[in-house]
């Protein structure tokens, strides 16, 4: 029998799965839209990510979204079958 300690572990990953779930769903969703060089807003806002590595634990649904809102933007697509001139 799972003890509370475990159920709450189960909760919390079905938490982060759920959450990186739809991130990417997302992500997939939009990708058609992204550009082939990232901006240099995007660039430079990941900057912000160079930062001490915390002390203590973080809620891993916000280190997801963090690094989603600050690197998602950053990505660049390029549709399958499409190559760059060489």
């Amino acid at each position: 029998m799972a003890t509370d300690t475990e159920r709450e572990r189960n909760r919390q990953s079905s938490e982060v799965s759920e959450s990186c779930c739809r991130q990417a769903r997302r992500y997939g969703r939009d990708v058609a839209e992204r550009r082939w060089v990232p901006s240099e807003a995007a660039v430079t806002a990941l900057q912000s990510s160079n930062e001490p590595f915390p002390l203590s634990p973080r809620d891993p649904c916000q280190v997801i979204a963090r690094l989603d809102q600050i690197g998602s933007p950053a990505t660049v697509a390029q549709p399958v079958g499409v190559t760059s001139a060489s």
